[in-house]
């Protein structure tokens, strides 16, 4: 049966890939499950992705929904938004939430502010990005195209550290000044997919973290930043928060630092 279902899904990934080869042009796309239209570029992966299954990551979404409901979180802030999927769903789901995008990659950015006016969208967006002080930052993204990303384009997938990549740059500031800067309402939920500079968010963002209401989901790479992701932990747990897988399961740290993926810290 596990062979039958290795098969399966070598097959279908054969599948979207070939699929995907051929779809390289711009697309409005209506998805039910969101109840969005986006406008989409079919040769980048995370729009494919959205394309092809309606939704992406659609068990992170339904994790943000049950947040909301039940901690009443009256703030919104997406960082690393790309083109506003989680953000403009979160928006028109939860009309008297107030929603802060944050993305650094310019390109990104214009395409989310299109997406929003598409859906006339009641969300803040700044070309920003995040981290330990305040300055110009530089990003690096994969030049090529990845057989494991459907022979897609990765925009969504950039990082600070330095290589033969295609680049941009962008203004960065730290948490601790944006929560100044904007006065959020609490409890507020916060979500994080940065591509390995979580890290360094955080270590600009402790004042907000430690002093006010906030639910932080993350994305943590073990497999490529296991030292960080442990200081990530630590941090954390020192700050009184609890860790939660995606389906707000309790875990200890141990647990958390076996895969990649999304996790939740929370405060009891």
């Amino acid at each position: 049966m596990n062979l039958f279902k290795v098969l399966v899904g070598l097959v279908f990934n054969l599948y979207l890939t070939v699929k995907g080869f051929f779809l390289k042009r711009e697309v409005i796309y209506y998805s039910k499950i969101l109840d969005l239209k986006l406008r989409l570029k079919l040769d980048h992966l995370i729009d494919y992705l959205i394309y092809t299954n309606d939704v992406f990551q659609p068990e992170l979404i339904r994790a943000i929904d049950q947040m909301i409901e039940k901690n009443g979180c009256k703030t919104f802030i997406d960082i690393g938004s790309h083109i506003g999927q989680m953000s403009l769903y979160v928006a028109k789901k939860n009309p008297g939430i107030k929603v802060l995008s944050i993305e650094p990659n310019p390109q990104s950015y214009n395409r989310q502010q299109a997406n929003a006016l598409l859906n006339s969208a009641a969300i803040t967006i700044e070309n920003l990005a995040l981290g330990t002080q305040p300055g110009p930052c530089d990003f690096y993204g994969p030049k090529s195209r990845n057989l494991k990303e459907y022979l897609k384009f990765n925009d969504g997938k950039y990082a600070s550290s330095k290589g033969t990549r295609w680049y941009f740059q962008s203004e960065c500031i730290t948490l601790n000044a944006l929560a100044e800067r904007y006065r959020f309402n609490e409890p507020v939920l916060v979500k994080m997919d940065v591509e390995g500079d979580e890290l360094a968010i955080i270590k600009g963002g402790v004042d907000f973290l430690g002093t006010h209401d906030v639910i932080l989901v993350t994305e943590l790479l073990i497999t490529e930043y296991p030292s960080q992701c442990s200081e990530i932990c630590h941090i954390l747990s020192e700050l009184s928060f609890d860790i939660y897988d995606i389906y707000l399961r309790k875990i200890n740290k141990n647990e958390a630092l076996k895969a990649n993926g999304d996790y939740i810290f929370m405060r009891p």
